[in-house]
């Protein structure tokens, strides 16, 4: 399939999506995508050197006890009779390139791809080709790449990739996926996998089953998700960006703002300046006058200090006198009033004495006092230890009499007790073996009746099947235009109606003009 360069419209479109910071990242994802399709659009060279199977391997898989096919290089026919293992083959390549169970319409799970009544562990094994220039790591694998794939009987898968001696390179899914992807193998293709189900899926489909097959087929479903997964990942990537730029954008507008009324506030600068200068010699010159009235003031106020020294001066002499009578009565006071002090502090001392001997005195009393209230105290409490003591001896005494009576029934009872505990255990041991035992026949018949209902389903399918086509080889000994389809009749007759609409009679079906030379006679049933 050729590939269309995007035009000059489709080019400035994305441009103007994608941002300057994930442009490359977006345009290499592409382009890797682009280019991985190319490689699987590209023809298959004539040398089949890459991606070949060369032999397929089956141990205990399905109807399998050990299998080994070999393969040409070129078409390959494996036939055989109904229930030989011929689909077993096809989903062993399944299964080995990691298709699910439910896939290959074989099974519900892995597991049951394991030989029946068979209690290992399920092997399957393709050997691929890998000689070209174009080889998968062929400096890891060489010419040959064995994939191998085990089924244990709980259900567990392992992948193996081994190289042409046949040692294990890898064990991971994603290896497997890669090799995949490089040797174009598409076990979901229905060009390249076809099983019974899918054929009949197909004969039966609609007109848009049949268009899913068309774009699953040729890789234009893949396509579109891989398109639209680029164009989901460009509108994230272009909204994350664009809340981004947003953000940015409220920042730098409060930093406008913020310095606009920065500016704003600098061109007022220079009124203020001029504003300052004046107030400066307002204030120069207020300070002056407010000297000048201060100075007023104090001179008014001196002259009145002066007379009021004068009178206060008489005053001071009045005073002068009478202060130093009051001082003379004051001395004889103070002679009086240290001799009566003297007194005073001898009555004191002789009080303070006497209650000393008063507090010495009443000391060894309050002491015999205390130890006689401690001396009763412990008196008591050893009373009532000894009265709690004498009921405890009871107590015990009556506790013993009466364990003493009833210790026969105890153990009488207990032994009882033992042996029908022991039957019990014994009899619970025999219903969980029987248990056990039914619940392994039941699940043996529930798999067989699970087994007989796909066989039977199978069967009413097959016979749907053979009914139709021989009522179809019916209408086709009637009628020899019925071999092209079922509306091929009604179809003719519509253009025999409507001839006056056609400038010449249509021709057809052509098969009825196509005959074989009789040289290739025994190639009628493969074109057919």
């Amino acid at each position: 399939m050729e590939r269309r360069p995007a035009s000059k419209k489709q080019k400035t479109r994305r441009g103007a999506e994608i941002t300057p910071e994930n442009a490359a990242q977006v345009l290499s994802a592409a382009e890797h995508e682009l280019t991985r399709y190319d490689k699987q659009s590209a023809p298959v060279s004539t040398s089949c050197e890459m991606g070949v199977i060369e032999e397929i391997y089956c141990e205990n898989f399905m109807c399998h006890r050990k299998l080994r096919v070999t393969l040409s290089p070129h078409i390959n026919f494996i036939t055989g009779e109904n229930g030989s293992g011929k689909s077993a083959i096809i989903a062993a390549i399944q299964i080995c390139f990691g298709a699910t169970a439910r896939t290959t319409h074989r099974g519900k799970n892995i597991k049951a791809f394991i030989r029946h009544e068979f209690d290992g562990n399920a092997l399957v094994s393709v050997k691929l080709r890998n000689d070209n220039s174009d080889a998968f790591h062929p400096d890891k694998y060489g010419k040959n790449i064995i994939v191998e794939r085990l089924i244990r009987r709980d259900g567990w898968a392992e992948y193996r990739l081994k190289n042409e001696q046949g040692h294990v390179v890898s064990k991971l899914k994603s290896e497997l996926d890669a090799m995949m992807d490089h040797l174009n193998i598409q076990t979901d293709n229905p060009c390249a996998v076809m099983d019974q189900e899918n054929a009949k899926l197909f004969l039966k489909g609609t007109s848009e089953d049949k268009y899913k097959f068309f774009l699953q087929s040729t890789d234009l479903a893949k396509m579109r998700t891989t398109y639209t997964h680029i164009d989901e990942t460009t509108r994230m990537i272009i909204e994350s960006a664009l809340k981004s730029e947003v953000a940015k954008i409220a920042t730098l507008r409060d930093a406008k703002n913020k310095t606009k009324k920065q500016w704003q506030e600098s061109q007022s600068i220079g009124k203020l300046e001029k504003e300052l200068e004046l107030l400066k010699t307002e204030l120069e010159w207020s300070f002056v006058d407010e000297k000048e009235t201060i100075t007023a003031n104090v001179q008014k106020k001196l002259k009145q200090k002066e007379c009021d020294a004068t009178s206060a001066s008489e005053k001071l002499s009045k005073a002068t006198k009478e202060a130093q009578q009051l001082e003379q009565d004051q001395n004889d006071a103070n002679a009086k009033l240290e001799e009566a002090s003297m007194r005073m502090d001898k009555n004191h001392r002789q009080k303070m004495r006497v209650k000393s001997k008063i507090r010495e005195a009443r000391r060894p009393i309050q002491q015999y006092k205390a130890e006689l209230s401690q001396v009763t105290r412990t008196k008591q409490q050893l009373t009532r230890l000894h009265h709690d003591l004498q009921q405890k001896r009871d107590r015990h005494a009556a506790k013993l009499h009466r364990l003493n009576e009833g210790n026969k029934d105890l153990r009488d009872r207990v032994g009882k007790k033992q042996q029908e505990v022991a039957q019990t255990e014994s009899d619970l041991h025999d219903t969980e073996a029987d248990a056990d035992a039914h619940r392994h026949t039941l699940r043996d018949l529930e798999d067989r009746q699970d087994d007989c209902k796909t066989q039977l389903r199978q069967l009413y399918q097959e016979a749907e099947t053979t009914k139709k086509r021989l009522n179809s080889l019916k209408q086709q000994k009637q009628n020899r235009v019925a071999a092209f389809g079922r509306n091929i009749a009604h179809l003719q007759q519509l253009i025999q109606t409507n001839l006056h609409q056609f400038t010449a009679p249509p021709i057809g079906p052509l098969g009825m003009y196509i005959t074989l030379p009789d040289d290739f006679m025994r190639f009628e049933r493969a074109i057919e």
